[in-house]
């Protein structure tokens, strides 16, 4: 209790208001995105009233609109210069009310943010509300963060602090900002909000590391040492002394590990030390000394994201581990340094890498996950015996881990309906497993022990197809449940038993859709691939289906499924084939919904394989991006079913054929002689 109250005592010493005295309050009105003409015209436009009472806590009310007639953004800013240098943490705190009269149960109370604006964003907002105009927050907001989403009422003071923004403000240190609070309705009802004036609490670089010793646990086995060193008030001790425990200890049991010294992957790792990187399929592409980890050198942001799963360091690792070459280890470190310094990463218009989220930006979640759970903690135990990895980049390292352990245990990141879920909560059970020292693993060990179970409920039909319906997404989803899977064996944590058998249906799915060579077909944004691979680790995990161990080896061990064709319900499905072999004919039936995400347009279309080869195939998924072929593999020409009247399908506007919980009943029947789907 002692340590604790010592923090809270250096973070109050280090608060102070945040306005430069003599600036003002200024307000601005934007109107929401779906704003129509119509709804301008009737008066439905953001002409609340805002009143500022001075004082020694200085409060906001907007409000004045009782026949509930306002709707849109009002904006209320202040200038405010960004402290150099950048200190070591930077939180805004304040009070908030808002309200709604619209009654349960749909509460949805105004929602409120907090916004850093250059001045020239803030130029572009419309000083009357008559001239509001639809506001694209991406385009006119440098950083933000949510204060309340629009739901429950909050009528009585509550409290809230901004997270850390010192990373997202570091290029702005000692520039003029608007320090902005926005709120909003769109709901036609009385609505109101009260705001105490924000508040802004500096952490220096000494307080902030230390900051980062206290969200450990130092009752933790093997943590006595770190103890004595806090107790002593020694950080530089109690850093040392962590990287320490974490190089010794011997629990929990580390990944698996993998050396390759051969003259392919020794090339390979040497690419990646001259900053030579190959993603994606385009051509290789040498980045400068220094890497802007949002680089985008074929204009397409998938290089980017890929850039930044940091998959290659297990290249790295694999090299360093059979060479024992230095060199492997400074680029580890190197990029470990320069992409923790260089947080946020904003990727295009859209997206933002790091542990944190922003209004207005989509936060790829499933790279938080894919870094924890597949390439940070192999790339530690291969590098964390390295002179070159020196006490300073470890401890870099884990406030990253900590941070992401924060992200993605965030509720509001949390996609259960997709494959990123799946990425995302495997990603939270190694940070909480593999990092029992910290504080908070506890919780979020609960947390992606509830998660996967949801996600599987969620997203797997009983037929056991995933619901993107995406054959490729599958495999990354299942994967991702296997790789959670493993880590509770390895480490002797448990997982709900359900989740376990909830697996099987996903590896029968391979053995409905199996071609005859052995590939699972490319539907939708789907890929073509084998898929023995798979079902030897369905084979491993459920001994007793020998049909999964009869297809893994090609039907040199195990029993033939017993049955040939196959009908998904939920997927829509029909799945027809004359037998096991590699000279049987098949055929795929698509009757089923649109899917969850991924999609093509292609209802009702035909693949078939005869004669050793596939006759009638599919387009696959092409690249994400804007070309025209993208669109055209999308579309339903690129597919084998029909054209009305030279017109596409267009379920994409028909969210109710998107997925299916009841099965639908299509005409199917089957027999020793023939097949039929309608």
């Amino acid at each position: 209790m002692r340590t604790l109250t010592l923090l809270v005592g250096l973070l109050l010493l280090a608060s102070c208001a945040v306005w430069a005295q003599g600036t003002t309050w200024q307000i601005r009105y934007a109107q929401a995105l779906d704003q129509t003409g119509e709804w301008t015209a009737m008066g439905r436009i953001p002409a609340w009233e805002v009143k500022i009472t001075p004082g020694e806590t200085e409060t906001i009310e907007i409000g004045g609109d009782k026949q509930g007639a306002f709707r849109g953004m009002v904006l209320v800013g202040r200038e405010w210069t960004v402290p150099t240098p950048m200190p070591g943490g930077l939180h805004v705190k304040l009070n908030y009310q808002t309200y709604c009269t619209l009654n349960a149960p749909l509460q949805r109370a105004g929602f409120a943010s907090l916004a850093f604006m250059t001045p020239e964003q803030w130029s572009s907002f419309a000083t009357d509300p008559k001239l509001a105009e639809r506001w694209n927050q991406t385009d006119r907001v440098t950083t933000s963060a949510v204060i309340h989403s629009s739901g429950e009422d909050v009528t009585s003071w509550r409290e809230w602090q901004s997270p850390d923004l010192a990373a997202k403000l570091r290029p702005y240190a000692g520039k003029k900002l608007m320090l902005v609070i926005v709120w909003g309705c769109n709901h036609f009802e009385e609505e109101w909000a009260k705001f105490t004036s924000p508040q802004v609490t500096y952490m220096t670089q000494e307080e902030a590391r230390e900051e980062f010793i206290r969200s450990l646990n130092l009752d933790y086995d093997g943590m006595q040492e770190v103890k004595a060193a806090v107790e002593r008030k020694d950080l530089k001790g109690a850093e040392a002394a962590f990287v320490a425990h974490m190089r010794q200890r011997l629990t929990p049991v580390p990944p698996p590990l993998s050396a390759d010294g051969s003259p392919g992957a020794v090339r390979a790792a040497d690419e990646i030390v001259d900053h030579v990187f190959r993603f994606t399929n385009c051509p290789p592409y040498k980045l400068g000394e220094k890497i802007a980890w949002n680089e985008d050198p074929f204009n397409y942001d998938q290089w980017a994201i890929a850039l930044n799963r940091h998959t290659h360091w297990l290249t790295l690792g694999r090299a360093y581990a059979a060479t024992q070459d230095e060199k492997y280890a400074r680029e580890f470190v190197a990029e470990l340094r320069g992409w923790t310094e260089a947080l946020p990463i904003y990727i295009g218009p859209r997206w933002i890498e790091g542990p944190m989220f922003e209004p207005g930006k989509s936060p790829l979640t499933l790279d938080g996950g894919i870094r924890m759970g597949q390439s940070w903690f192999p790339a530690y135990y291969y590098f964390k015996d390295s002179p070159s990895f020196d006490v300073d980049s470890q401890i870099a390292m884990f406030k990253a881990i900590r941070d992401h352990g924060r992200y993605l245990s965030d509720p509001q990141g949390w996609q259960p309906t997709s494959n990123w879920g799946a990425m995302q909560v495997n990603g939270l059970l190694h940070v909480a497993v593999m990092m029992p020292e910290f504080k908070e693993s506890a919780q979020w060990l609960q947390t992606a022990q509830s998660w996967l179970m949801e996600a599987l409920k969620e997203q797997v039909y009983p037929d056991g197809a995933q619901i993107e319906l995406t054959t490729g997404y599958h495999s990354v989803t299942l994967g991702n449940f296997l790789g959670a899977l493993e880590l509770a064996r390895r480490t002797g944590v448990e997982l709900p038993e359900d989740f376990v058998k909830g697996l099987e249906g996903m590896f029968e799915y391979f053995v409905a859709i199996m071609m005859p060579n052995g590939s699972r077909p490319s539907l939708n944004d789907g890929s073509w691939g084998s898929v023995r691979a798979e079902l030897a680790k369905g084979s491993a995990l459920f001994p007793n289906r020998k049909d999964f161990q009869y297809l893994a080896t090609g039907g040199k061990e195990g029993t033939a499924p017993s049955k040939t064709s196959w009908m998904l319900p939920y997927a829509g499905w029909a799945v027809m084939r004359t037998g096991w072999g590699p000279g049987d004919r098949y055929l795929h039936f698509d009757l089923g919904p649109f899917g969850a995400r991924h999609q093509h347009e292609d209802k009702l279309s035909l693949i078939v394989y005869a004669g050793g080869k596939t006759v009638l195939t599919e387009p696959g998924n092409y690249s994400y991006d804007t070309s025209d072929w993208r669109r055209y593999v999308l579309a339903t020409r690129s597919h084998n079913t029909v054209l009305v009247d030279g017109q596409e399908q267009n379920r994409r506007v028909a969210r109710d054929t998107h997925t299916v919980w009841e099965p639908k009943a299509p005409r199917w029947m089957t027999n020793a002689e023939w097949d039929f789907a309608e």
